[in-house]
């Protein structure tokens, strides 16, 4: 057993919200605990864990046979000098840990020491990684400690943690030296794999509940809890159903209570079907009686009943979900539990999650339409506790799973839905109909699920490098999915088009460029081969127009040749029946050509076959679109976010020492971009115009000089630059004209040689208040306004990922190969020194140019950056 917190800790009545209990977090079984930082109201409890130790215990925490007296060890551990943290199952401290600075600042000396009964369940993980998180954030990039030799379970602790570790040993000690930081949801991080194992466990009450009660079944029809207890009875649930009403029970021929408390077995999982203002004393019955999970379809559950409900769960280690939700649906055999008051599809290979019951019912529908069924179907409501990340975790490990789709309207985890996503999008295309797009969308997400929505720049950003695919609605990600399950991945964007009618094959070729693929003209061979098959008015080019007056045969034979072009990579296919017969009623035989082959059927003319069938054809561009995508991350998934030459981490940390909040000094900015390796035009301060003049010969050949002006920030647009400079009399000119413009304001006079003659770029970084440091690149200079050109990555990016980034801008089309590699690794450099320098807020080059280097390449120099740091 742990050791029971104080009564005045955070972690006391869990009926009552608390202000910070940490977070929680889920040990290596699947059991729920919070990990959250320690003060001196916890003194009892670490004095107790301390007390209790054992000659092992001893030795591996002192490297001795004796320890110190347990309360003064107790209060070393909470000393306002360091920082300690606690982990804590059901109010019982498991483990803590601690670290204290040493003298200079630098570094940090740890400990860690976990109850007997709690070792081999994460507690020890779970403690370092909240250790390293906190010495992340207090600037640390290092905690160091000595290990006993023989102390194999704490070695194994800080291997796994998936960051940088040294170690020397040292006779019966080893000395570590552990890099801080955050892992990255974007990599192969062993911390990642721990939380995806660990979540599916705790699933097992969820979707795969031995027995299930229903709490609130009425004997009145058209009720909630009487439509889900005969849902439940109908859909034919394995295990033994209760039900729990004290005013008496609609089903006789079942188990009844009064409470859950009064039932004879305990079930696995509860369903509350109960009044709002009834649920958080139902809910604490229930975590009485040792019920493992809550399925709460009540509505109205917000503010602080919803605080309450959440603690409540958490203290009995209860998994939740809902509130506000539809219900959940396994068809496992051993399973087969339909617990909702809604249609749903048929049991099949799909994994559906979504926060909107009525998107949940709209996807079961469209999986019908399109032959798919369900593997399990979960309405996560307001998402309290169990949200899209658990879910996903769980389809990963069930076995049955092949694909899901998702409906988001929050993330609330988001660095953990990304690490768990990705793991699951390896093994099935994984299809997300995100919401709040617009600001009115936002509004409506919010109020919906009482939590802020992802901005939508940051949100794109991080489900594209998880490997998730967007789809605008529950048809369009339904068709998307049931083409990426019939159909090979496309080997690159080339589209080739094949209609019978010359206006379809132009909205085809329409709907590909405007998701980004690449229309293919036909090869000679594949021109002299469609020449045989079809009419002498045919358009054998590409797009392929067979003509109207084509049979099925033919159509079919058109489309295997174009399959078989080598400059085509997946095949658009679409046609209308006419008087003389319907030119896609052979169209099956495609369904084993080397490429995908996509049907477009207009006005639901349906092809008996096994190719995928759209109703539109920019539906089927976006399926196509999102193959290339998924084959493109697949082959780049395990791609390593790379280690830079030229990087510096303690000259960057040199540069921001002694800065304070808001826009960094130019110089400091110039000597942040040296330590990220960014090549940098050199910038001079001067105060006078002799000194600028001194700098314009040095620099020997034209100049830019810049006002720097108190409150001075977009200088461009105040007047405060003036280019190209090259005479002495122009710049005392210049000087002169800051002078009279900024006035007392005016700090002094930036002069630079000036870089021009090349394409100008725009690389950023801000930081999202949920994601964290978001990337952006775009055209620069002039065109800097174009939003639009923009788009977005995280700054934890893989090389494949940056150029994503910049072929997806409207730099992608401009830009040669070895100019986009130039802006791919300042984009990387630029992801480096955000995530190194975390008091980076906001920070812009503008422009970066890009120049030939005289070696046959293309570098890439920053004329002008800024920075904003925080206190």
């Amino acid at each position: 057993m742990g050791v029971p917190a104080s009564a005045t800790t955070r972690s006391g009545d869990p009926s009552e919200p608390v202000a910070d209990r940490g977070h929680d977090v889920l040990l290596g079984d699947g059991r729920r605990a919070v990990v959250r930082p320690l003060d001196r109201s916890d003194l009892p409890a670490v004095t107790a864990l301390h007390t209790g130790l054992d000659t092992t215990d001893r030795h591996f925490r002192y490297l001795s046979a004796s320890a110190p007296d347990p309360r003064r060890t107790a209060r070393s551990v909470l000393a306002s000098t360091g920082h300690a943290v606690g982990v804590f199952e059901a109010g019982e401290l498991l483990g803590v840990a601690h670290y204290v600075p040493v003298p200079d600042g630098s570094t940090a000396e740890f400990a860690v020491l976990v109850a007997p009964a709690a070792r081999h369940r994460g507690a020890g993980t779970l403690l370092m990684e909240a250790l390293a998180g906190a010495a992340t954030a207090a600037g640390l990039a290092t905690l160091t400690g000595e290990v006993a030799s023989d102390n194999a379970p704490m070695m194994r602790v800080l291997t796994d943690l998936g960051r940088p570790l040294r170690t020397r040993p040292d006779g019966p000690v080893t000395h570590v030296r552990l890099e801080t930081g955050d892992p990255t949801p974007l990599s192969d991080d062993p911390h990642w794999s721990r939380v995806s194992a660990a979540s599916a466990i705790s699933l097992t009450p969820v979707l795969a509940p031995a027995s299930v009660a229903v709490v609130g079944a009425s004997r009145r029809p058209g009720t909630v809890g009487r439509a889900v207890l005969d849902r439940i009875r109908r859909g034919g649930f394995s295990g033994p159903l209760a039900v729990v009403n004290p005013r008496g029970t609609p089903a006789p021929d079942l188990p009844w209570a009064g409470t859950v408390g009064e039932l004879g077995t305990v079930p696995d999982l509860a369903v509350l079907c109960v009044p709002a203002d009834a649920v958080v004393p139902v809910a604490e019955d229930c975590g009485r009686a040792g019920v493992g999970a809550l399925l709460v379809l009540t509505s109205g559950v917000t503010g602080a009943d919803a605080g309450r409900l959440a603690a409540v769960c958490a203290h009995h280690r209860m998994r939740l979900v809902g509130p506000n939700c539809l219900g959940l649906v396994d068809t496992a055999p051993g399973v087969a539990l339909d617990a909702t008051f809604a249609t749903t599809a048929p049991a099949g290979e799909i994994g559906v999650a979504a926060q909107s019951g009525g998107i949940a019912v709209a996807l079961g529908h469209e999986l019908a339409a399109a032959g798919l069924g369900i593997s399990s179907l979960v309405s996560t409501g307001d998402a309290l506790d169990v949200a899209a990340d658990d879910l996903l975790a769980w389809w990963a490990h069930d076995g049955r799973t092949r694909g899901a789709v998702l409906y988001l309207e929050s993330a609330r985890r988001p660095h953990e839905f990304a690490a768990v996503a990705r793991r699951a999008a390896r093994t099935m295309p994984v299809v997300v109909i995100p919401s709040g797009s617009s600001d009115a969308g936002r509004r409506a997400a919010a109020s919906h699920t009482a939590s802020t929505a992802t901005p939508r720049t940051a949100r794109d950003a991080l489900y594209r490098q998880a490997g998730l695919l967007l789809a605008r609605d529950p048809r369009e990600a339904v068709q998307m999915l049931a083409t990426l399950q019939s159909a090979p991945l496309p080997a690159g964007p080339r589209v080739g088009i094949v209609s019978n009618a010359g206006g379809l094959g132009v909205l085809a070729a329409d709907a590909c460029t405007d998701a980004g693929l690449q229309v293919a003209r036909m090869e000679a061979g594949t021109r002299f081969a469609l020449a045989g098959i079809l009419p002498a008015t045919a358009a054998v080019g590409g797009p392929v127009d067979t003509t109207a007056v084509v049979g099925a045969r033919a159509f079919a034979r058109a489309v295997t040749v174009v399959a078989h072009d080598p400059g085509v990579d997946a095949v658009v296919v679409t046609g209308v029946p006419t008087d003389l017969g319907d030119p896609l009623a052979e169209i099956g035989d495609a369904a084993g050509e080397p490429v995908p082959v996509v049907v477009v059927a207009p006005g639901g003319s349906r092809p008996r076959d096994r190719v995928p069938v759209h109703d539109d054809v920019t539906s089927a561009a976006a399926a196509v679109a999102a193959g290339v995508r998924r084959g493109h991350w697949l082959r780049h998934a395990a791609d390593p976010v790379p280690a830079l030459l030229r990087t510096d981490t303690t000259r960057a940390h040199a540069a921001v020492a002694g800065a304070g909040e808001g826009w960094l000094d130019p110089l400091g900015v110039l000597e942040l971009l040296g330590a990220a390796g960014i090549p940098a035009a050199p910038v001079a301060r001067v105060r006078t115009a002799d000194g600028a003049v001194q700098r314009w010969r040095a620099a020997g050949g034209p100049v830019a000089l810049k006002a720097e002006a108190t409150g001075l920030l977009h200088k461009g647009a105040a007047g405060g630059v003036v280019l190209d400079v090259d005479s002495e009399d122009g710049v005392r000119a210049a000087v002169g004209r800051f002078a009279a413009r900024f006035g007392d304001t005016l700090r002094g006079v930036l002069v630079q040689p000036m870089v021009s003659g090349g394409d100008e770029v725009l690389v950023g970084a801000t930081v999202d208040a949920v994601v964290g440091p978001v990337l952006t690149v775009g055209p620069g200079g002039s065109a800097t306004d174009a939003v639009g050109g923009r788009s977005h990555l995280l700054a934890v990016a893989s090389p494949a990922d940056a150029d994503g980034a910049v072929a997806d801008s409207a730099l992608g089309p401009r830009l040669a190969a070895q100019g986009r590699a130039a802006v791919r690794d300042v984009l990387l450099r630029w992801g480096w020194l955000v995530r190194t320098v975390p008091r980076m807020v906001e920070a812009e080059i503008n422009p970066l140019v890009l120049r030939p280097d005289g070696r046959g390449g293309v570098g890439a120099t920053a004329v002008d950056a800024r920075i904003r740091m925080r206190g």
